[in-house]
């Protein structure tokens, strides 16, 4: 019987995933709300290497609230030259629309892009009540729903070759249950308003509270590679897939 436990065994482990190399860590990415640009979002993509970041392109993913599954266009961003950083301000992007409305994920003061929605709930969710243009902030309140973010490049660093190699960062403002690839990774903690929201995606909350920011963190790392999809739910982890099944076979053993 312990044949056939240990051939059983080494089935199952031939079929887990094997130990890799983690991704190449390139660069860094901080996010801001607020502060030098007002009551909007804003990103600063650092480049700490001696090569430049050429062909960097930004796409925006809805996956909350109003906006779950809105896509933005293709931002195409400036490069980002070696030893640089490149800061990107909603309402500014290259080539895309700066104006305020439903579906628009690169707007200007982006949370108020559904004023006065039939989904507001000013008595629950939404917490500041400023006043300060003579109208109350709660008309402002929604739930506007958190964005993702992918960044595409190229890093011309010839140890990849004369065209140097694909570059990636993926990430949201908060916890990664879909495999977004945050920075701060998978816990209740992660979360990083810098899109003036709150983790569920309510806007006029203390996350748009008007006070000067930046950086609010690390919200992502900048990858050697492609960006990996998106999964539409969590995904257990192989190993605890593999250990209840391990734990079944030796009961078996046991009892022969």
């Amino acid at each position: 019987m312990k044949t056939s436990l240990r051939a059983a065994m080494c089935a199952i482990l031939a079929f887990a995933p094997f130990a890799t190399a983690g991704p190449v860590l390139v660069s860094t990415i901080d996010g801001f709300y607020g502060g030098t640009y007002y009551d909007t979002p804003w990103l600063t993509i650092s480049n700490t290497t001696a090569y430049s970041f050429t062909n960097v392109q930004m796409i925006l993913t809805g996956y909350q609230g109003l906006i779950n599954g809105i896509v933005s266009p293709t931002i195409n961003l400036a490069d980002i030259g070696a030893n640089s950083v490149q800061t990107d301000v909603w309402g500014s992007l290259p080539g895309v629309s700066s104006s305020i409305g439903p579906g628009n994920l690169t707007a200007v003061d982006f949370e108020d892009d559904y004023s006065s929605n039939s989904n507001t709930n000013p008595v629950g969710a939404c917490t500041i009540d400023d006043r300060q243009y003579g109208v109350s902030q709660y008309y402002f309140c929604a739930n506007v729903g958190n964005f993702y973010v992918t960044i595409t490049g190229t890093w011309n660093n010839p140890s990849y070759g004369t065209s140097g190699t694909s570059i990636y960062a993926q990430f949201s403002p908060g916890q990664d249950p879909y495999n977004i690839g945050n920075a701060c990774g998978n816990t209740a903690d992660c979360f990083i308003g810098w899109e003036g929201l709150d983790p569920n995606g309510w806007s006029e909350t203390a996350y748009d509270d008007h006070s000067p920011g930046g950086p609010n963190g690390v919200l992502a790392n900048i990858y050697v590679g492609e960006p990996p999809a998106v999964s539409s739910a969590p995904e257990p982890g192989s190993l605890m897939l593999l250990v209840p099944a391990m734990g079944l076979l030796a009961r078996r053993y046991r009892r022969n």
